[in-house]
């Protein structure tokens, strides 16, 4: 008996001042007391936000926050600029153009006995060496035809590239006679 009322007077301490003690009854099970019920519908039921979560576990602070509140807002910072580059004190001078007028030469002598250099006022030395290096077993050089051994001279411009007057010079054993019917512009002998 003494097993009972202890048990009754620890049922009756776990309760809050608003519950009400289970009745003692006779039986043996009696002396176990009841599982206390919870705030939350087991899992599968529907909870009180009107959503069914089977998986749901135990959310202590669904009871301290409330899920309907506003979300707070959030402020986005922008980010820094970048800094500007720091520009050199002195500007830097624009780059030089190429030359025009005598832009080298182009060597063909061993195998044709001419060599012609670019004379007119419209080419590069870019474009001269463009155009030496299309022609088989040339050389390129930035200074003009050599003077030693020549015969004969033909200066030459397209009209349809007018600035771009090349003069060929040929050098013996060229003979003079062939240079001057191969010439298609002003001839000149060497003496």
């Amino acid at each position: 008996m003494t097993v009972r009322v202890l048990l009754l007077a620890l049922a009756l301490a776990a309760c809050g001042p608003g519950d009400q003690a289970p009745e003692p009854s006779s039986d043996a099970t009696a002396t176990r007391p009841s599982p206390p019920t919870s705030r939350f519908p087991p899992a599968g039921e529907p909870d009180d936000r009107g959503g069914e979560d089977p998986a749901r576990p135990y959310d202590g602070s669904a009871i301290v926050f409330d899920p309907s509140e506003p979300p707070e807002t959030v402020v986005e910072i922008p980010p820094r600029p970048a800094p500007p580059t720091p520009r050199p004190s002195t500007p830097l001078p624009p780059p030089a153009p190429e030359p025009l007028g005598p832009s080298g030469s182009c060597d063909v002598r061993p195998t044709e006995g001419y060599c012609f250099a670019f004379t007119g006022e419209t080419w590069t030395p870019s474009a001269a060496r463009s155009q030496c290096a299309a022609a088989p077993d040339a050389a390129y050089a930035p200074a003009s035809c050599p003077l030693d051994g020549r015969v004969a001279t033909c200066t030459f411009e397209r009209p349809s590239q007018p600035g771009r007057e090349i003069v060929y010079t040929y050098y013996a054993p060229y003979d003079p006679r062939l240079a001057e019917l191969a010439c298609p512009g002003t001839f000149a002998r060497v003496e």
